[in-house]
This record gives C-alpha cells, structure tokens and sequence, in this order.
C-alpha cells in the first residue's frame, strides 16, 4: 500500500518541542468518526498515514531574547540597524500598552520578524526547505510513490509558500531533488492564509506553489484554502487567486465552539476541514455527501462557550472587525487588528468563566 505523509506546520506564537500533540490528537480524534484513526501513525510506514511536523519558532525566540519582550527595545534595533518596517509599525511598537505589549510577544512579533527581518525569514526558509525534504525523501525511500501533503496555519502558510517555491524552483544545498514538474505534493491545506499579505518574491499567484490546472509545472496536485468568518488574521488583503479548476477549493467556516476562532486546533476540528483532508487522504469516496453534510450540519449547530450574552457580543465584534479591514492590505493592520482580536477572546473568556462559575464552553 502507497505511504502517504501529512506534515503539519504552525502558525504564529510560541509553541515548543511537543506543539503538534493537540492538532495530531484532533485529527486522530475526527478521523475515529469515519474509522479512520487506525490508519495514521507518527512514524513512515506502509498504508498508513505518517503525521509529521516542523517548527520554526525556535529560530523566532532566539532573535527576539536580546529584547527581553520590550517593544521598545525592539523598535530602537528597528531605528538604528535602518530595518525596512513601515513606520507605524514602528510607532505603534514604541506606544504598546502592557496588555499589547504581552499579545505582541506571544504572538504578531513573529510577523514583523519574518516579514520585515530578512535574516530571520532566510533561516527560517532554509530550516523549513530542509525538513520538508528530509521527510519527503524518507518517504520516497519508504515508497518511490509515496503521497505527501501539507497543512500548514497562520504566519505558517506564509512560510510554507515561500519555502515551497524555493525548494521547488531554486532549492540551496541539501534540498535539491524536489523540483516542480518533477515532484508534486498531493495536497496543501493553508489555513488562515496571510500568504498574500506577506508575500515577498515569487508572489503567491505566480509562483510554482499551485493546483495543476494553474500551471504546467504546479508543486500540487489540489490546494485547499480555509477561512473561518470571523478570523480576522487572513482578512487583510486576503487570499484570492485567479485559479479556476476544482482542483482549487475554497473553504469558508463558520462554527465558534470556542472564542479563539484563529486557533489552528479549531480549523482541523471542524468537518469542513478535516474531511476535505480525509478524501485527499483516502479518496473521496471513503467519507460520503451525506456523511459529510450530516456531520458539518451537527458541528455548526453545537453549542459554543456556555455564555449566550457574551458569546453574541463576542460574535457581533468580530463581525464589524472584519467588516472594517477587509479591504486593507497593509502588515500595520494585520498586526493591530490581530492583537485587538486576540486581546478579545481572553477578556469575553474571563467574562464567560465568570457568568458560567468557572466552565467556558
């Protein structure tokens, strides 16, 4: 039986050696609705489902620890080593309160560095380039035929695009054997791209990281995009491509089970998602039209956080924040709009816990 690969990458904010534990464990958990959880493994084996993953945040925390989580040391190395970050990027870091101050290091610092930092994003590449190819070419050695997809979330799919059209166009020392046109991954799953936004060159819609109907020589073979409604992350000059096939599928989820909509977790949890990944998996026989409605229509009407007041304030302020960056295509609003979005959800938890006697969903 074909070995198949799904390599999980993260998004932005602090992780560590064990980060992948929850989404393997969601996915695993999911899958068991289908039957299919005895089919995935955490090693490269025949006819299974080998979950992998990379991090990169490692490389992140070493370049921020001179800074001692201060904005404003941050922003004075930004000043004097002339680094190329928008100025209000630049003000705003020096004016952070302590609550911003907090939400920009343990999460949006990682934008500015790999966007604006070009030795961080360069590391960060490499590294990136390196894994996907180790374990792509542990997996052809398992299997010359083996099936690799990727899923990646947040500041992650930026990441992975850029690492992609490098490996798959202009690979460095140690990467090479992955070109398009010679290799294809099965599938990859962005969820909540801000690829476009932080797109550097090749762009997003003209590099080699495409579904086949966009390209002679596409680095997949289908690519899925997934946004929830009130993710504010991938709003800002959204991900839209002019690709037409149907081996380019847009996924738009709505569900809130719980406040942190942007959570990687909560993308894989929802059946919009994680059956999307089975069938590229397993064939999209293996879960039907009418399984999968049932299972999407179950999902979206359970119950969220046990708060009903503050999860429709919670809900109605998504809303209008998505509704006024919508049309910005700018870093400084991704940033701001994010730390307000995720300065949101731990105020309406406290509110929850407090109106519940402790239980938030």
């Amino acid at each position: 039986m074909t070995v198949k690969v799904v390599i999980l990458v993260h998004g932005m904010g602090a992780h560590g050696a064990t980060w992948a534990d929850e989404a393997k464990k969601v996915i695993r958990t999911a899958a068991g609705e289908y039957g299919l959880a005895p089919r995935f493994s955490d090693r490269i084996e025949d006819g299974k489902v080998a979950l992998m993953s990379i991090a990169y945040d490692d490389i992140i925390a070493r370049r921020i620890k001179d800074w001692g989580n201060n904005s404003r040391a941050m922003a004075e190395e930004i000043r004097t080593a002339q680094i190329p970050v928008p100025a209000d990027i630049t003000g705003w870091l020096q004016k952070a309160d302590a609550t911003e101050n907090n939400f920009l290091w343990t999460h949006v610092v990682d934008v500015i560095l790999y966007r604006f930092f070009s030795l961080v994003r360069t590391d960060i590449q490499v590294h990136v380039m390196e894994r996907i190819a180790e374990i792509w070419r542990d997996a052809k050695k398992a299997d010359r035929n083996a099936e690799v997809t990727i899923v990646a979330h947040s500041l992650g799919t930026s990441v992975v695009h850029d690492s992609l059209a490098i490996l798959g166009s202009a690979p460095p020392p140690k990467c090479e054997g992955f070109l398009a046109g010679t290799e294809t991954l099965t599938s990859i799953f962005m969820l909540a791209n801000v690829g476009k936004l932080l797109e550097m060159t090749p762009t997003t819609y003209t590099s080699v990281v495409c579904p086949s109907s966009a390209s002679m020589t596409p680095y997949c073979k289908t690519f899925f995009n997934a946004r929830h409604e009130l993710d504010p992350f991938p709003v800002v000059d959204a991900f839209r491509p002019p690709w037409q096939g149907e081996d380019y599928v847009k996924i738009e989820t709505t569900a809130v089970r719980e406040f942190n909509t942007h959570s990687f977790e909560r993308y894989l949890q929802d059946p919009k998602v994680h059956i999307r990944l089975f069938r590229a998996l397993f064939g999209f026989s293996q879960i039907s039209e009418e399984t999968m409605k049932h299972a999407t229509n179950t999902y979206d009407a359970t119950p969220g956080p046990a708060c009903p007041q503050v999860l429709k304030d919670f809900i109605a302020d998504c809303r209008q924040r998505v509704s006024l960056i919508k049309s910005s295509t700018d870093v400084f609003t991704l940033i701001t709009s994010g730390v307000q979005f995720l300065r949101e959800v731990e105020d309406m938890r406290a509110k929850c816990k407090g109106a519940t006697g402790g239980a938030i969903a």
